[in-house]
């Protein structure tokens, strides 16, 4: 027989879900938290992951209200958990450019 639970346990169980796809809280990933990152000031704050955010994003870079100047749109790099930065698109890591065999000086 199992122990009769309190209306306060009860009630939780019903609004502990999560409020985007309804799965029990922490069955998700609808509540990922990111780190937001100034290049200039290095300033940071934790946030929950937006949807337009690239997949595996673990940290977005942008110029903080104090750092940005104002003009266009500020250019946005985001990084994985590794570090690594990743294309804005698509989530896969930047690889650094080499150098062609035939371009190599002697």
């Amino acid at each position: 027989m199992s122990a009769r639970r309190s209306p306060i346990e009860v009630m939780a169980d019903r609004v502990m879900k999560c409020v985007r796809c309804g799965a029990p809280m922490g069955g998700c990933d609808c509540w990922v938290k990111i780190t937001l990152r100034c290049p200039k000031c290095k300033r940071t704050m934790q946030v929950t992951k937006d949807a337009t955010n690239p997949p595996n994003t673990a940290i977005v870079e942008a110029p903080c209200d104090k750092c940005d100047r104002g003009g266009d749109k500020p250019e946005t790099s985001y990084y994985n958990a590794k570090g690594q930065q990743i294309y804005g698109d698509t989530g896969e890591p930047i690889t650094p450019a080499r150098p062609s065999p035939s371009r190599v000086l002697p």
